[in-house]
């Protein structure tokens, strides 16, 4: 005798728990923004944030520290409905034009989210430089 049983994959998962349905449609759609935050619901997804409240505030903060620069960022587990089985990863990247291209920060690769916000030492760029945070679930 086989069985085969057939489950809903952590992305669907996720979708049938917040709008009722895995179908990527309306205002479940990978590229819909219900909350108008400016992110679409595949990239609240990967971030671990919520595609029906606003967030306030940057992924990815940047200020002066002394003699030098701190990017700082929350680090979210990848926990809950849609995510089991996966860990999410987080890179800090810098370039010289927004075009690129990206480099990663050594201090800061493939961190894993607990929850804890993770704070990193940057010198000051001779030059003009861009970050972003690169996440992943994995």
């Amino acid at each position: 005798m086989v069985i085969s049983v057939t489950g809903l994959s952590p992305a669907d998962s996720w979708r049938q728990a917040l709008w009722g349905s895995t179908a990527n449609t309306g205002l479940a759609s990978d590229l819909a923004d219900p909350d108008g935050d400016g992110l679409n619901n595949a990239q609240e997804y990967v971030l671990g944030s919520l595609p029906l409240t606003a967030e306030t505030g940057a992924a990815l903060t940047l200020s002066a520290a002394g003699t030098g620069l701190s990017a700082g960022f929350l680090a979210r587990a990848a926990t809950g409905i849609g995510y089991a089985g996966y860990v999410r990863r987080h890179t800090l990247e810098t370039a010289a034009e927004v075009s690129g291209p990206w480099t990663e920060v050594p201090t800061c690769i493939g961190v894993i989210g607990t929850g804890q916000t993770v704070a990193i030492a940057l010198p000051v760029p001779a030059a003009k430089a861009f970050y972003r945070l690169r996440v992943w679930l994995e």
